[in-house]
């Protein structure tokens, strides 16, 4: 049936999801390298093809979705806009305010670093915020209320 967002729904997703994920990290364990093999992690191959279905799943029946497309091209123009205005800030000392305390305080140690190490900070500035507070953000930078 139709996902409704009824509690029943959230209730089935939330345990489903949750039994997923600790079959999922159960299936990664510790290895000790050697000449045939370097890796230090192995994972469960048939567990690995589920994430990899789950992956092709999501991508087809919600990243993809027709009715989605305006949605996403909003966020996308939210996120190029709040990229532009911190990288622009963290390229100025006097600006780095408009970041919160854990991100100024790896531009502060990034000073002089290449500009790639800038752009780093505000990828992970902008990928730590939810999507509230991501339009939020945008909201403040455009001046749209």
């Amino acid at each position: 049936r139709p996902y409704r967002d009824r509690f029943a729904d959230r209730t089935w997703i939330w345990r489903a999801t949750t039994g997923l994920i600790t079959e999922f990290v159960d299936a990664i364990s510790l290895r000790r390298p050697d000449s045939k093999n370097p890796r230090v992690v192995e994972i469960d191959p048939e567990m690995k093809d589920q994430v990899d279905v789950l992956k092709q799943l999501t991508w087809h029946y919600v990243i993809l979705r027709e009715d989605l497309n305006t949605e996403q091209a909003g966020q996308i123009n939210m996120i190029r806009t709040l990229f532009e205005h911190f990288l622009d800030a963290a390229e100025k000392d006097e600006n780095r305010r408009f970041f919160p305390g854990a991100f100024r305080d790896d531009l502060e140690q990034r000073q002089g670093a290449p500009r790639s190490a800038l752009v780093r900070v505000v990828v992970d500035c902008i990928a730590s915020m939810t999507e509230a507070e991501l339009v939020r953000q945008y909201r403040l930078v455009t001046g749209l209320h």
